[in-house]
């Protein structure tokens, strides 16, 4: 999934966005309610995005899960997670008033200890300060493969390049979580890992106001800029911003979901979704910001399964049964001949 085994920790299911999009849903001269989203699976189909309606922030709802107390429960198999984990959760839902999907989402975690949280805000990156640099380097250095893509499409272009953001990577496929779980370098083998569902409103990609959120790396700074600056900065780049308070009070989201076109045949393999950080209640657009929103993020009362590390590998021999493996949901011919490679056994030959 990603170039190096620290990313790879990190369960992400990374994206690869093509440069096939010429607007840039949000910019005054550039959105058109009429745009097609190509590529979106039936499964997460909705009606065009009603400029007009506000999207919600992601709540992290907590989910009636039917029959169960114990918000954090141990699995040993497949048939295990989805008869404890998977059975009576509810059923997803079409909020019509404010043209969402009301979903459960899942993300599998292959060490328990790992935090929810998006990977720029990393240590070894720079604990969320590089945000803004990761950003601008990886434009200015590859201009053509960012030129044609929406400001939430750069994002996920990057993510899948393993570049540290502000998303989070979640699937619809509780057995697509459950793989991540208990696949990890060799660090994370000798510890237990975890499938995390959470429950909210999830938005188009296309959305204006995900585009305002889209735009903090554009403008983050460690020099304590405001909101309010970053919202006339929206307004210098040609955003349609009908009221400042609107805009302010998006930027100040914790998180909201998003659901991306599936533009390469990994996201859709893979079901993936995105959680994509704001500024939180927090008045300046710094790193700061978002160490505050992953800091309240982890309060929630989150249903989590622990997967124990003696039974990964018997998991993720059941799910190869099922079709969930490296090769499904990994479907290039790089990762494809990896697969193939680590799966053909040798055999000697006759003399």
């Amino acid at each position: 999934m990603f170039e190096d085994d620290d990313f790879q920790a990190d369960v992400g299911l990374s994206t690869e966005l093509g440069n096939d999009t010429d607007d840039l849903p949000g910019r005054e001269d550039d959105y058109d309610e009429n745009h097609e989203e190509d590529h979106v699976d039936e499964d997460l189909t909705l009606s065009k995005p009603d400029t007009g309606k506000r999207i919600k922030e992601f709540a992290f709802e907590e989910i009636d899960h039917k029959g169960r107390i114990d918000l954090n429960i141990e699995i040993k198999s497949v048939s295990e997670f989805i008869e404890k984990f998977c059975t009576n959760l509810p059923d997803d839902e079409m909020d019509i008033t404010n043209n969402a999907r009301r979903l459960i989402v899942y993300r599998g975690e292959a060490s328990a200890e790992y935090e929810l949280s998006p990977s720029v805000l990393r240590e070894v990156y720079g604990g969320g300060d590089n945000e803004a640099l990761f950003y601008h380097e990886m434009e200015r250095l590859s201009p053509v493969d960012f030129a044609t893509c929406s400001l939430f499409d750069k994002l996920c272009r990057m993510q899948h390049y393993a570049l540290p953001t502000r998303l989070l990577d979640f699937t619809a496929n509780p057995l697509v979580a459950l793989y991540f779980a208990c696949e990890g370098n060799e660090k994370e083998a000798s510890k237990p890992g975890k499938v995390i569902a959470a429950q909210g409103n999830f938005y188009y990609s296309g959305h204006p106001e995900i585009q305002y959120l889209s735009a903090i790396p554009e403008f983050v700074t460690n020099t304590g800029s405001t909101i309010d600056a970053f919202t006339e900065y929206l307004r210098s780049q040609h955003f349609i911003i009908d009221r400042t308070d609107s805009v302010n009070e998006v930027l100040r989201y914790e998180c909201v979901g998003v659901i991306p076109n599936f533009t390469s045949e990994r996201l859709r393999a893979q079901h993936g979704l995105f959680l994509l950080f704001g500024l939180g209640k927090n008045e300046n657009t710094d790193s700061n910001s978002l160490v505050q929103v992953v800091k309240k993020i982890a309060s929630y009362r989150l249903l989590i399964c622990i997967i124990p590390q003696e039974s990964k590998q018997d998991i993720l021999r059941q799910l190869k049964i099922l079709g969930i493996h490296k090769a499904t949901l990994f479907p290039d011919l790089e990762n494809i001949a990896e697969y193939v490679k680590m799966n053909t056994k040798k055999k000697k030959i006759a003399m």
